[in-house]
């Protein structure tokens, strides 16, 4: 067969809109579409998109890590898969906590009838806004509590018991949810006499947690005045601490 000059050139011109289609069919399934969370849906399986939310949970498990996204207004919330070894990478791993809000991008996935998000590398995470004011429970801290370790959180719950035989005062606080779960707080000596008076009272507390290796426990050191709320409308100071 004899290939004439045009022909050659329409073939060239052929193969190269073949090989362009291919690029971009390639790179439409690959590169992440920015979509809105409430959009995913069963038509986007398979496909890389990149989404905002906040994290509203999230669960520690042995090889995964799993967190809810909710968007604002939206009542639904979409699961991010992530494996732990993945984010123990991460520059901002301990900001990545309830109330965070995150851009994730990732392949959209069904799993046992859910949809969820699948992401594969640390690049694929970013902090956009750091939680301050979201509460940690207790009970979730002391499950996880390497991860926290340095960690400035905020807590609420009942006290317990009162320690005043150290150099500071130490709070025992339980879990609001669960009384089994407890972790001590340390702060300046502010109680004296007052003792009884915030015993079984609900507490707020915000300061950094820390492994005690003398106790072999873990602890709070409170960082700011601490909340001792009260069942009437008693107010007063306590050199730093306030019960109202």
């Amino acid at each position: 067969m004899e290939f004439t000059k045009e022909k050659i050139l329409t073939l060239a011109v052929i193969f190269s809109i073949i090989g362009i289609s291919a690029l971009y069919a390639f790179t439409a399934k690959n590169s992440a579409r920015n979509i809105e969370l409430s959009y995913i849906d069963e038509e986007l399986l398979g496909s890389r998109v990149d989404i905002d939310g906040t994290i509203s949970d999230i669960s520690w498990l042995s090889y995964t890590v799993l967190f809810e996204l909710k968007e604002k207004d939206v009542e639904e919330s979409l699961t991010v898969v992530i494996d732990r070894e993945t984010i123990e990478e991460h520059d901002e791993k301990k900001q990545i906590r309830p109330g965070a809000r995150v851009r994730v991008e990732g392949e959209v996935q069904e799993y046992e009838n859910d949809i969820q998000l699948k992401i594969d590398s640390v690049d694929d995470i970013s902090v956009e806004e750091e939680a301050y004011s979201d509460f940690i429970s207790i009970k979730k801290i002391l499950e996880n509590a390497d991860w926290y370790d340095g960690m400035e959180v905020k807590i609420r719950g009942n006290i317990e018991d009162i320690d005043t035989e150290g150099e500071n005062d130490n709070l025992i606080i339980s879990d609001l949810e669960d009384e089994n779960y407890r972790i001590t707080c340390e702060v300046e000596r502010i109680l004296d006499k007052n003792e009884i008076e915030i015993l079984k009272r609900p507490v707020v507390v915000k300061g950094s947690i820390e492994y005690d290796s003398s106790t072999g426990s873990w602890l709070i050191r409170a960082s700011s005045p601490l909340e001792f709320k009260s069942t009437d409308s008693l107010s007063l100071s306590l050199s730093g601490a306030r019960i109202k």
